[in-house]
């Protein structure tokens, strides 16, 4: 690979100068061309550089007269190379080369970069090295981790790491004992390079050869900018990499927080996956149904069944206190609280005092365990379908939560929204009012988190702006459908097309009253 060639004239060409590192694209205002294949700073004996000139003119020499397009053809060969280069060690190589010049002859030369950032008094290390000896014999080494790069001390490299500008060192002294005297046997001369990184001298290219010929400062110019722009690709490329190890990571560290949340959450019907496994077993005279979808693998929602027995002793009136919460958030944080919220209301939750007692113990509980800013809204119901016959009744309480709907035959959809408190987990103490409604033999009471009705006015074309409006309009086109279809069927439409992924964690528990213990 070696740099653009000028026209057969020598004439500079100005203007910009594009360069395409890996996954970085450098844009240079103003750069004349680079030189012929001679080296961007002078091959041995030969003075190196290129004549400047106008940006304008270039443009019209190449474009207006109906010239030679052979710079512009180099030019994009030059940068496709540039760009398939996806590994730090040959976007090194190809910088040595366009430092260098790839010249055609056995000649020796060798090009280090080196550091001795956090190291003593005369350490350093070796993070990249070209060397090429007689008839092309040629290592190329470039440490992914420089950390791991070998610490060496003293010789050559050392004195000419004091050097903070470009200079070309002449007569260099190698003794036996350098650490480099291997690399560096019959190379006198080195070519000083540095390279910065956040405003300071971060490290320096330094380029062996024989004997250098002439240099021109503009030579000098380009391969710093060159140099510079080359490690900073390679930095990229290495950001790269480690982001997408801990990706992978990551990615890895979520699967296993969600499999463990599906286990904290109940158990779907082994042969119906949109009904709770517990229904006929528990709560013979509900129908529930259920769906849940996190937007990512792990979420912060939560949905729980809790059986009771009856007030009235019988078993055929169980009561099911049902909680839904939405933990602020959708990452593995609001995942690890919502493992606290089953935690809590597994252990000594007052199930059985009511809906406001057991959101206000929950509050009590999760305060301290919660980082500042997290929060957590809940909605709680006590669902009593009555002895057979009989009236039932659905008591309520709610933090902060989209109120619970109530879909009744004949009348239309009921907002459950006379017993709503603040957030959960912000201040201690809070107290939690409850409220009552009827339970007749037909209905079904609705739960859900804000999820629901973001994605449902995300994807709506009912017209409404009201987002609960067409929740609510939803229900009332479900209403012939049981819990278990409702739920899928509003899942479903929460996706618009049913493929889109969710905007938000979203749950959907729907319980309704049968009509008779034989439904």
């Amino acid at each position: 690979m070696g740099p653009l060639e000028t026209k057969p004239d020598g004439a500079g060409r100005g203007g910009f100068f594009l360069l395409v590192f890996g996954r970085s694209v450098c844009y240079i205002a103003g750069m004349t061309s680079l030189p012929p294949m001679g080296g961007l700073v002078g091959r041995p004996g030969v003075p190196g550089g290129a004549a400047g000139g106008s940006g304008h003119a270039a443009a019209r020499a190449v474009f207006d007269d109906g010239g030679d397009d052979e710079a512009l053809l180099q030019a994009l060969a030059a940068m496709q190379q540039l760009s398939k280069a996806g590994e730090p060690r040959h976007l090194f190589k190809l910088a040595a080369d366009f430092i260098l010049g790839a010249t055609g002859d056995d000649t020796a030369h060798a090009v280090l970069v080196v550091s001795d950032a956090g190291l003593g008094p005369g350490e350093f290390r070796v993070t990249r090295r070209l060397v090429s000896t007689p008839h092309r014999r040629m290592v190329v080494e470039s440490f992914e981790d420089e950390s791991v790069a070998p610490v060496l001390r003293g010789g050559v490299v050392a004195s000419l790491l004091r050097k903070k500008r470009p200079e070309l060192v002449r007569e260099i002294e190698l003794r036996a004992e350098d650490p480099l005297a291997d690399e560096l046997a019959g190379l006198g001369e080195c070519l000083v390079l540095p390279v910065f990184h956040e405003g300071r001298v971060g490290r320096r290219y330094l380029v062996f050869r024989p004997r250098w010929g002439a240099v021109e400062v503009s030579g000098v110019e380009r391969a710093m900018l060159l140099a510079g722009f080359i490690e900073t690709s390679i930095a990229n490329l290495q950001s790269a990499r480690w982001i997408e190890a801990y990706a992978r990571e990551l990615s890895v560290q979520l699967e296993r927080v969600s499999r463990q949340q599906k286990h904290l959450l109940p158990r779907a019907h082994s042969e119906r996956p949109g009904r709770w496994a517990g229904v006929e077993e528990h709560c013979p005279g509900l129908d529930v149904g259920l769906a849940y979808r996190p937007a990512i693998r792990a979420g912060g929602d939560y949905f729980q069944f809790f059986p009771l027995p009856g007030l009235d002793g019988s078993t055929n009136s169980e009561r099911l206190v049902t909680v839904v919460a939405d933990v602020s958030g959708h990452s593995a944080d609001a995942a690890m609280v919502m493992s606290m919220l089953h935690a809590i209301l597994r252990g000594d939750a007052p199930l059985s005092a009511g809906p406001g007692a057991v959101l206000s113990h929950l509050n009590s509980r999760i305060h301290p365990l919660l980082m500042e800013g997290q929060f957590v809204t809940a909605a709680v119901l006590e669902i009593d379908p009555g002895a057979k016959g009989g009236m039932g009744r659905v008591v309520y309480a709610t933090g902060a939560h989209p109120p619970p709907r109530l879909v009744r035959s004949g009348v239309g959809v009921l907002s459950l929204e006379h017993a709503n408190g603040g957030l959960i987990g912000l201040e201690p103490g809070m107290l939690f009012p409850e409220a009552e409604a009827e339970f007749r033999v037909g209905d079904r009471v609705l739960l859900y988190s804000d999820g629901l009705i973001d994605s449902l006015a995300q994807s709506s074309h009912l017209g409404s702006t009201n987002s609960v409006d067409q929740l609510d309009a939803h229900l009332t086109n479900l209403s012939h459908l049981d819990s278990e279809a409702t739920c899928a069927e509003l899942m479903h439409l929460s996706r618009g097309d049913g493929t889109g992924p969710a905007i938000d964690d979203i749950t959907v528990v729907c319980v309704g009253r049968r009509a008779s213990l034989a439904e």
